[in-house]
């Protein structure tokens, strides 16, 4: 009777290892790699997967179902959404939108931006703030970078985010994980990734230093002073020109082409501005000069002149007959 005990022991045993041996065969298998529950063995659940959010931060959250950051502002105000985490710099448009009792105010470069908040695309610094208990709190900031941009001398991730590729002129370029430096010209191509959420974002966008180099041409003398009308060409497409005569702004006149003519005298300065924001700034003299108009206009004064002197040569004439 012992010996048949101990066999149905041995049996028992021999069926636990072979279970133990399978669920782990099992679990190797599925390619799991997590944390097992401690009491029971097996794989534990992830708390976030079902939830429909990832807490980022204190202040903010994703929200899988709207595909939106979300910035609790207090429990009577509500929420405030925005397509972008705070601290972004994207080139694509930005949505914010909150509840009906919230009360926000966005800035655009120091200013009230008054477009509508449901696609803000205009370049510029953004600051969204909120009225809470009658006080304004800033509750995000982000950028939205142009085409062509000047000023721009770095890239840097906002937290929880990282670099993972960057490239200037299509050639890969060294960057850490966190910032691209922007110090050279040429088109940038930066993706960068959330730890939390795995999103990958990218941007692209030109940097551009150079200000626009227009031609002059017109008689001048030892001076460099222009004694003829002035023309000024290689005014591109987004340029645009800020010109003053003797210290009055007055208007250019540019031919669709992108070239200018000054025909009045006196000194003049003429701003010019890229896409970018580059700015070149041009002065220069024009003296009193005669042309075609001028001597025309002074052939006729000769001309009315001499109809006048004659005239009253005439009269004098007749005088003295008579």
């Amino acid at each position: 009777m012992k010996r048949i005990r101990n066999k149905t022991k041995a049996w028992l045993l021999i069926c636990a290892l072979v279970c133990c041996l399978f669920s782990t065969a099992v679990l190797a298998d599925t390619g799991y790699s997590g944390y097992l529950d401690p009491e029971t063995g097996e794989p534990a659940e992830d708390d976030t997967s079902d939830s429909g959010r990832v807490e980022l931060s204190d202040t903010m959250y994703y929200d899988w179902d709207s595909h939106d950051y979300v910035y609790p502002i207090n429990s009577n105000l509500g929420d405030l959404h925005c397509s972008v985490a705070d601290g972004m710099i994207v080139t694509s448009p930005v949505s914010v939108s909150t509840g009906v009792s919230t009360v926000i105010t966005v800035y655009k470069d120091g200013e009230v931006y008054n477009g509508s908040y449901s696609g803000i695309s205009d370049p510029g610094e953004y600051v969204v703030q909120a009225d809470v208990d009658g006080q304004k709190k800033q509750i995000l900031s982000f950028t939205i970078l142009g085409e062509l941009v000047s000023s721009l001398s770095s890239f840097i991730v906002p937290d929880g985010f990282y670099v993972t590729e960057a490239t200037r002129n299509g050639e890969p370029i060294y960057t850490d994980r966190y910032s691209v430096s922007l110090a050279e010209e040429g088109t940038y191509r930066i993706t960068y990734e959330s730890y939390a959420t795995d999103l990958s974002y990218t941007l692209t966008t030109t940097i551009d230093r150079t200000g626009p180099e227009l031609i002059f041409e017109g008689r001048t003398d030892k001076q460099g002073r222009y004694h003829s009308a002035v023309t000024y060409s290689k005014i591109l497409e987004g340029d645009y020109v800020v010109l003053f005569r003797d210290g009055v702004e007055v208007t250019p006149s540019i031919a669709p082409d992108g070239t200018g003519t000054i025909l009045d005298s006196g000194n003049y300065v003429l701003d010019a501005y890229d896409a970018a924001g580059n700015m070149t700034e041009y002065t220069f003299t024009i003296m009193v000069y005669f042309n075609v108009n001028s001597v025309i206009f002074i052939i006729l004064v000769l001309l009315v002149i001499a109809g006048v002197l004659a005239y009253i040569f005439f009269k004098r004439e007749r005088l003295k007959i008579g």
